[in-house]
């Protein structure tokens, strides 16, 4: 089962990774968030369309560079390395994450290492639904245990 790919959103998602009131509503306004008085609120992580190489590539990165980090409430995508332009291509291309500054060098004989996190639950959701099937057997079940994880924690809380 997989969530809604908007961010603050726990259904379960039934066409094209969103849920129904959510891709009625991009369907009918061209956004997944409700029109109020401040209008629409989807940025370029919630309309923009990641190309199929760029997946692939994203995917490739993920595998070899990064990892996943769970913890009771989050579910965070992180590559670290050492090339700052390779990061930033990835900001760039999926529209999601931030990269933090160089972590401290304990060895001076070491690179520079910059990471970057995509911590927000809903590009979380839908970079992993993007990525998945692209991804190693091993990968795929960290992936699966995460957002289980993550998905039962967030039921528990609603009802608690």
């Amino acid at each position: 089962m997989s969530i809604c790919i908007v961010d603050e959103c726990f259904e379960e998602s039934r066409v094209k990774g969103a849920c129904l009131p959510h891709y009625s509503r991009f369907m009918k306004y061209g956004s997944y968030e409700s029109r109020g008085l401040r209008g629409p609120k989807a940025g370029p992580s919630r309309t923009s369309i990641i190309l199929i190489e760029d997946i692939h590539y994203v995917a490739g990165i993920i595998e070899g560079e990064g990892y996943f980090h769970k913890n009771s409430a989050a579910l965070r995508i992180i590559v670290e390395m050492t090339d700052k332009d390779t990061l930033e291509y990835l900001q760039k291309i999926t529209h999601m994450g931030r990269i933090s500054k160089p972590l401290l060098k304990i060895n001076q004989k070491h690179n520079t290492t910059w990471t970057w996190t995509v911590s927000k639950r809903g590009e979380v959701a839908r970079l992993l639904l993007a990525i998945y099937p692209l991804m190693s057997l091993r990968r795929k079940q960290q992936i699966k245990i995460g957002v289980d994880k993550l998905y039962n924690t967030h039921k528990e809380a609603l009802r608690g």
